[in-house]
C-alpha cells in the first residue's frame, strides 16, 4: 500500500476547473454546457464528469445501508392455492428466498403454505381482498401452527391509496385508516404500513417526482396513524416501501439512495426509530412485447440498480410479463438474473458499493433535495390525498409521461428491438389478444386514475396491424 500511495504522488493533482480547461480546447469552440451538459425531467442538470470537490461540499461519505444480501422473490398471483404453493415450492427449492403472493378472494393458508417453512423466508402478501379479514385468517394460520408472530419477515400490503390511483375508487382515507389499525398489532413484526410507490414510476414519473410523491404517501399514513393515538415507538420496522426501478442505471442506483435519506428525514420528524424496508421490482413500463428476450437485458441492468442501491428484496419480472401469464420457464430465468448477480458477480458482498462515487453521491443529494421540494409542494397544497382529489399529481405525472412518450416516439428515448433496430419480421398475431396495453384496473369513479401505459404501445400497436394485413 505504501509503493502505491508513493505511485500515485508522482501524478500533480488535477482540479475541475484544469479538466474543465482541457475538454473546451478539445472541444475546439464549441459550447461546454450546451455540447455535455444536459437537464433531466426533474431540473437536475447532469455534469460530465464529477470530482472530489463535489463529494466534499456534502461533507458526507458514509454508507447509506449496512446490509449488502437481499432476498430472491418469487411472485405467483394466487387462483388455486395448490398449484401457487407447487410454484412457490418450486421457486423455493431452485433460488428464491423469499415470496410475494397476490390475493385477491379468500384463501385456504393451510393449502398454499404446505410445507413452506414461513419462518425462514421473507413473505408479503398483496391483499386486494378484505385485508383484516385475510390478516385474522393468517394469525389463526400461525397459531395452529405454533409459529411465533414476533419474528416473521412478513408483510401485508394493502396500500388503499395506491388503490385509489391505479382504479380511481375507495371508500376515503379514513375507512383506509381503519383498515390500516385493523392490521397494526404490537404482537407480531408484520409490516402493515405500505408505500407502493411503483404506481407513480409505471405511470411515467421521473425520480425526484416520484420520491415527494412516496414522502407525501408517506406522511399521509403516519400523521393519521399517530392522530389517532398510535406511538412513534410502536412504528418501528412496521413501514415497507415497494418500488419500481426503471432503466436509467446511474440515477435508479440514486434514487433508492436517495429514498434512504429522505425517508430517514421523515421518520425523525415523527421520531420513529426505525430504517425503511425497501421492496424494489423491474418496471413494467419498459417491457416490450416485441423483441421481447431484449426484456430480459432491461431487467437485469435494473436489477443490478436495485440491489446496488440497496434494496432489501426483489422481484424481477417476466421478460414476457407484458402478453403472457406466469410460466416456469420465464420465471425460472427471473430467479437466475438474481441468482446471478449474486454467484457470480458478488453483488451480494459489499453494502454500499456506491458510497463515495462522486457521480452517484451528486445524484443522490440532488435527488434528495428535489423529491423533498416536490413533497412540500404537495403538503403546501393540502397533502397528496387532497392532491390526487383536485387532479393535479395525475396532471403532472401524465405531463412528465407525454414528453418521455414523445421522445420515444421521436427515437431519443431507445428500446431496442422495438423503436431501434426492429426485427419487422416477427409476428405477434398469436399474442395480440393477451397483451397487457395499460391499467386494466382503472374505473375512475371517484377520482382520476393513473395510466399505466407501456412506453411502447403506440409502436406494437401500429405494427400489429400492419402484420394483420399480412
Amino acid at each position: 500500500m505504501e509503493e502505491k500511495r508513493k505511485l500515485f504522488e508522482e501524478f500533480p493533482p488535477v482540479s475541475a476547473e484544469q479538466w474543465i480547461q482541457q475538454v473546451v480546447k478539445d472541444l475546439k469552440g464549441e459550447n461546454f454546457d450546451e455540447k455535455l451538459k444536459y437537464t433531466t425531467a426533474d431540473g437536475i442538470r447532469v455534469n460530465p464528469f464529477y470530482t472530489l470537490e463535489d463529494l466534499t461540499k456534502y461533507n458526507e461519505r458514509r454508507p447509506l445501508f449496512s446490509h449488502a444480501d437481499w432476498d430472491v422473490c418469487e411472485e405467483i398471483t394466487v387462483i388455486s392455492e395448490k398449484e401457487a404453493n407447487k410454484q412457490a415450492l418450486n421457486a423455493l427449492n431452485n433460488g428464491a428466498s423469499a415470496l410475494v403472493l397476490h390475493i385477491s378472494s379468500t384463501v385456504n393458508l393451510q393449502v398454499l403454505l404446505n410445507e413452506i417453512k414461513i419462518e425462514y423466508i421473507a413473505v408479503q402478501f398483496v391483499v386486494k381482498a378484505d385485508a383484516v379479514a385475510f390478516a385474522n385468517v393468517l394469525n389463526s394460520y400461525l397459531t395452529s401452527q405454533n409459529i411465533d408472530a414476533a419474528h416473521l419477515n412478513l408483510s401485508i400490503n394493502a396500500d388503499g391509496i395506491a388503490a385509489l390511483l391505479k382504479t380511481g375508487n375507495w371508500e376515503g382515507i379514513e375507512a383506509e385508516i381503519k383498515k390500516v389499525i385493523g392490521l397494526f398489532s404490537d404482537k407480531n413484526s408484520f409490516r402493515t404500513i405500505n408505500i407502493n410507490s411503483y404506481v407513480y414510476q409505471n405511470a411515467g414519473a421521473p425520480q425526484g417526482y416520484e420520491i415527494g410523491c412516496a414522502l407525501a404517501h408517506a406522511n399521509e399514513y403516519l400523521s393519521r396513524l399517530l392522530d389517532t393515538g398510535v406511538k412513534p415507538g410502536a412504528l418501528k420496522n412496521k413501514i415497507q416501501l415497494n418500488v419500481a426501478v426503471g432503466p436509467d442505471y446511474f440515477f435508479e442506483i440514486a434514487k433508492l439512495r436517495a429514498y434512504r435519506k429522505v425517508m430517514a428525514l421523515l421518520f425523525e420528524e415523527y421520531k420513529i426509530d426505525s430504517e425503511i424496508y425497501i421492496h424494489a421490482e423491474t418496471s413494467f413500463r419498459n417491457l416490450t412485447v416485441f423483441d421481447a428476450h431484449n426484456n430480459l437485458l432491461r431487467a437485469t441492468t435494473e436489477a443490478m440498480a436495485a440491489t446496488i442501491g440497496g434494496c432489501n428484496s426483489l422481484s424481477v419480472k417476466a421478460f414476457d410479463a407484458a402478453y403472457t401469464d406466469a410460466n416456469p420457464f420465464s420465471d425460472r430465468l427471473s430467479r437466475n438474473i438474481q441468482l446471478i448477480l449474486k454467484s457470480e458477480s458478488y453483488f451480494d458482498k459489499i453494502a454500499d458499493a456506491a458510497a463515495g462515487t462522486y457521480f452517484i453521491e451528486e445524484l443522490t443529494e440532488q435527488l434528495a433535495q428535489k423529491a423533498w421540494t416536490y413533497f412540500t409542494e404537495i403538503e403546501k397544497n393540502g397533502g397528496l390525498i387532497s392532491c390526487i382529489e383536485k387532479g393535479n399529481i395525475q396532471s403532472t405525472i401524465k405531463a412528465f409521461a407525454a414528453k418521455e412518450q414523445a421522445d420515444f416516439d421521436a427515437g431519443k428515448e431507445v428500446l431496442i428491438g422495438t423503436n431501434k433496430f426492429p426485427n419487422l419480421k416477427e409476428d405477434k398475431k398469436s399474442v395480440a389478444d393477451s397483451v397487457v396495453w395499460g391499467n386494466e384496473e382503472a374505473k375512475g369513479k371517484t377520482v382520476e386514475p393513473l395510466d399505466e401505459s407501456r412506453l411502447s404501445v403506440k409502436n406494437e400497436k401500429e405494427r400489429l396491424v400492419q402484420s394483420s394485413k399480412v
